[in-house]
C-alpha cells in the first residue's frame, strides 16, 4: 500500500515542515512506514528506491516520540484511506529476572522499571496484542507492581481509536470493576449494560 499525493494532502498539515536541503520527502518516509508494516521487514530491508533506511528510521523515530504517527493514522482511518479492523485484543504480562548487576545503571530517563520481591530483582512486561503475530503496544513496570493499574494505562491508549466492538481477553490479574468500566463504558462498547457478559477473563 502507498499513500497517493492526493491522500497525502489530508495529513500533510500534521507533519513537521521540512527545512534545508532534505533529500527525503515526508510522503516517501510515510510510504516506507507502510511498506515495513505491510511486509514485516526490518528498516534495513527497505527497497533502495525509498532512500537511505537509517535516515527514514531516524525521522520516523522523531515522529513517534512526538505523537505524529498516531495523529496521522487516526486521520487516515477517519478518512477511509486505511481500514484497520480489530475484533479482539489480549492483555498479558510476564516477569523477567534482573541480575544484580543490572540494577545499578544511571537513571537518566527517570525511574527504572525494576523492583524487588521474594524472587529477587525483576521487571514485568505488559503487552497488548491483536493476534499471535501482532503486538500493538507494551509497557514495563517493576516486578512487584500490580498488573491492573498498568493494564489500564495501556488500554487508555485505545480511546477514540475506532475499535468499538472489540473483545478484550485478560487474566484475573488485570480484572476488576475499574478495568471493566474502562473497557466497556469508555473504550470499546460505551454500554455498561453488557459489561458482565462480554469480558473474557482467566483464559489460562
Amino acid at each position: 500500500m502507498e499513500i497517493t499525493t492526493q491522500q497525502f494532502k489530508i495529513i500533510e498539515h500534521l507533519l513537521p515542515v521540512q527545512r534545508g536541503n532534505v533529500k527525503l520527502s515526508n510522503i516517501q518516509v510515510l510510504n516506507a512506514v507502510l511498506y515495513v508494516a505491510e511486509h514485516g521487514c526490518k528498516w534495513r530491508g527497505l527497497p533502495k528506491y525509498f532512500g537511505n533506511w537509517h535516515s527514514i528510521y531516524t525521522r520516523v523515530n522523531r515522529w513517534v516520540k512526538k505523537g505524529v504517527l498516531d495523529d496521522i493514522f487516526s486521520v487516515l482511518q477517519e478518512a477511509g484511506v486505511i481500514n484497520i479492523q480489530v475484533d479482539l485484543v489480549s492483555l498479558e504480562s510476564t516477569i523477567i529476572q534482573v541480575l544484580p548487576d543490572g540494577t545499578g545503571a544511571l537513571k537518566k530517563s527517570g525511574p527504572q522499571a525494576i523492583g524487588k520481591s521474594r524472587g529477587g530483582w525483576s521487571a514485568k512486561i505488559h503487552l497488548v496484542a491483536a493476534d499471535d503475530q501482532t503486538a500493538v503496544t507494551f509497557s514495563l513496570s517493576p516486578g512487584q507492581a500490580g498488573d491492573a493499574p498498568e493494564g489500564r494505562k495501556l488500554l487508555k491508549r485505545f480511546e477514540n481509536c475506532g475499535w468499538e466492538g472489540a473483545h478484550v481477553i485478560m487474566d484475573k490479574a488485570y480484572e476488576g470493576d475499574e478495568t471493566r468500566q474502562l473497557v466497556w463504558v469508555r473504550l470499546f462498547f460505551n454500554d455498561p449494560k453488557v459489561l458482565k457478559y462480554q469480558l473474557v477473563t482467566d483464559f489460562h
